[in-house]
């Protein structure tokens, strides 16, 4: 016969703290220059023969993201 004690309990994994930009600390000029030229670069990219939906997806959504970290102030 076997006997054998287990002691379970859960384990709780902690969540790391989200970003929360706030609206008012943003530098509006220099993120509307930025999208002006992402959006000229995204055009240049969709005219070429060779780009998909994905990678255009993925160049517009990183140039945003870029333009927010950048920009919004701390």
């Amino acid at each position: 016969m076997v006997v054998t004690d287990i002691d379970i309990i859960p384990q709780k994994i902690k969540q790391k703290p989200r970003k929360i930009f706030i609206f008012s600390k943003a530098n509006w000029g220099r993120i509307n220059e930025d999208t002006k030229h992402l959006s000229a670069t995204v055009v240049t990219e969709a005219e070429s023969q060779d780009s998909t939906i994905q990678s255009l997806w993925g160049t517009l959504k990183a140039g945003i993201e870029k333009s927010i970290i950048t920009y919004h102030l701390k």
